[in-house]
């Protein structure tokens, strides 16, 4: 063999090295930087330093090991860089396939600067404000430029936690990330109050992402009801905010006994959700009207308190009354509950206000103050 120094171009490669040992179908380098050219791009697509190479020209391989315990590897066409222990370019398939032993912690990290430290692949992107995930394998498809990095455990975008379907995130030119289809959502890390589940997202930025995605609304028996939340996003203080609509076709009950019509928004930092819309009583009662009423409230599935305001609307305006009430002519005493008036002159002589809820034990709806 020989050796010898400077710059082998080869294949739309470069490897440079102040010692390379050349072998029939090899050669090596103990240290060494390794380019490979983006020819499309009029740009690079692949670099690293100080790595460890063997070339191997019969099997149209390149072996590459990092000196210290990871290297930095940047793919200016995808302005990302990734740290890792060691990669393989296959020619023929002209591809890179790259591995860290770098560990993501199971607990999640409230501080920042910790969290960053354990990702591993960073976009470089000024528009995307460092957003970065933990990625132990990838694969570099020199072809199309595209990044498709695997065994994501989460990747945390302002308030949230997302996880990847299957662990992949697929990168393309200028950081761009494909929208996520069938992942999850855990919003905020810290609470982790709320879970969005079969979420198609888009991930924008550190701080910014869309989303639309399933939510699992536990009445007090558990039973999971589902709740289409099309917009997902995040508010000027980095809270995740989302919103969806029940229509009455879609038979939605808070609980076993009051139904549920309207618009459900959710905010990462309240533990429950809040329902504006309108509810109706279940019962059988031929006599009173089984009325919407309008409210506006966070709902605790396990105690479902609907505010009794002091102007009772349904669900179209109407007002609706909630006590006994009086006809003048002839004078006829009659009872409403969340059930509109037979006359708008009739009179109210006993009302309630407060809350309304269900008395399990006396297995009655009550309107009182808690």
């Amino acid at each position: 063999g020989m050796t010898g120094r400077g710059i082998v171009e080869f294949s739309g490669a470069e490897l440079e090295s102040d010692s390379i040992r050349y072998n029939y179908q090899t050669f090596d380098a103990d240290t060494s930087d390794f380019r490979l050219l983006a020819l499309s791009e009029a740009n690079l697509a692949f670099k690293t330093n100080n790595v460890n190479a063997h070339i191997d020209f019969e099997n149209r391989v390149g072996e590459f090991k990092s000196n210290d315990e990871e290297t930095t590897v940047e793919f200016p066409v995808n302005q990302y860089i990734c740290f890792m222990d060691e990669f393989k370019w296959f020619m023929d398939k002209n591809d890179i396939s790259r591995e860290t032993s770098r560990e993501m912690a199971s607990d999640f990290v409230i501080d920042t600067e910790l969290d960053m430290s354990r990702s591993n692949c960073f976009s470089i992107n000024e528009d995307q404000d460092s957003l970065n995930f933990m990625s132990p394998k990838a694969i570099y498809d020199l072809d199309t430029y595209t990044i498709t990095a695997d065994q994501i455990p989460w990747i945390r975008v302002a308030d949230a936690k997302i996880t990847p379907d299957s662990g992949r995130v697929v990168i393309r030119r200028r950081a761009q990330m494909d929208q996520l289809e069938d992942a999850a959502i855990l919003a905020n890390y810290i609470t982790q109050y709320h879970t969005v589940q079969s979420a198609s997202l888009k991930i924008n930025s550190r701080f910014d992402y869309k989303a639309s995605g399933q939510y699992a609304y536990v009445d007090e028996n558990k039973q999971e009801r589902f709740i289409t939340l099309e917009s997902i996003g995040v508010d000027t203080s980095l809270q995740t905010v989302g919103s969806g609509k029940i229509l009455s076709i879609d038979e939605f009950f808070l609980s076993p006994h009051f139904e549920y019509q309207g618009m459900v928004n959710l905010k990462s930092n309240d533990k429950f959700l809040t329902f504006d819309g309108s509810t109706r009583i279940i019962h059988d009662c031929d006599r009173l009207a089984r009325n919407w009423m309008k409210f506006n409230s966070i709902i605790d599935p396990e105690n479902v308190l609907i505010p009794v305001d002091t102007l009772l609307t349904d669900d179209r305006g109407n007002p609706v009354e909630v006590g006994l009430m009086a006809e003048k002519d002839p004078y006829i005493v009659y009872g409403t509950f969340l059930s509109d008036k037979k006359d708008d002159t009739d009179e109210t002589i006993v009302t309630s206000r407060g809350f309304l809820k269900f008395n399990k034990q006396e297995q009655a709806y009550e309107v009182a103050a808690t």
